[in-house]
């Protein structure tokens, strides 16, 4: 489900291969978040470890368990469930989780010592996509990446533990 999902989401020169997806969500599982409704996976979010303050090729392919940036990977909703409010609900929680002010959602049976080693949070997103990630994660556009993947340019995007959360 999780693999046809972000086959849906990207295009076929970006999207996440089904092994890719398998060893993040092995490597990194404390990163790797499902989102269901009624049993069906309906959005789900997913991201690794860098010791690096800004994205490159690297940090988009190897998982650093002492990293202290959480690279954000995939935010997908299932085509079933995209403008509903489930994908930024998602990456809401996901960000709350990790960097937020929710700690009474904290589980430290889930998420043990990793909650306080992360300090920011960066992405790779579109153009199109910035103010959602603004709106619905905190996160500030910090320009254009110098990553190349697929034909279209990526911005990057950070949110560190320090910032307030969006209204």
């Amino acid at each position: 489900a999780i693999a046809a999902m972000e086959a849906a989401s990207y295009p076929a020169d970006e999207a996440a291969s089904a092994a890719t997806l398998r060893a993040r969500a092995t490597d990194a599982r404390e990163f790797f978040m499902v989102a269901t409704l009624d049993g069906a996976v309906v959005a789900y979010v997913c991201g690794t470890l860098t010791a690096r303050d800004a994205l490159d090729a690297a940090t988009m392919t190897n998982h650093d368990p002492l990293g202290r940036t959480l690279c954000v990977h995939s935010v997908c909703a299932s085509p079933s469930a995209r403008r509903r409010g489930f994908g930024g609900a998602a990456l809401r929680r996901y960000v709350d989780d990790w960097i937020g002010f929710a700690d009474d959602r904290r589980d430290a049976r889930v998420f043990g010592d990793a909650r306080d080693q992360v300090l920011t949070i960066r992405l790779l997103c579109k153009r199109a996509l910035i103010e959602f990630y603004e709106r619905r994660g905190g996160f500030r556009c910090l320009g254009e990446s110098s990553v190349t993947h697929g034909r279209d340019a990526w911005f990057e995007c950070a949110r560190h533990r320090d910032e307030a959360p969006p209204r």
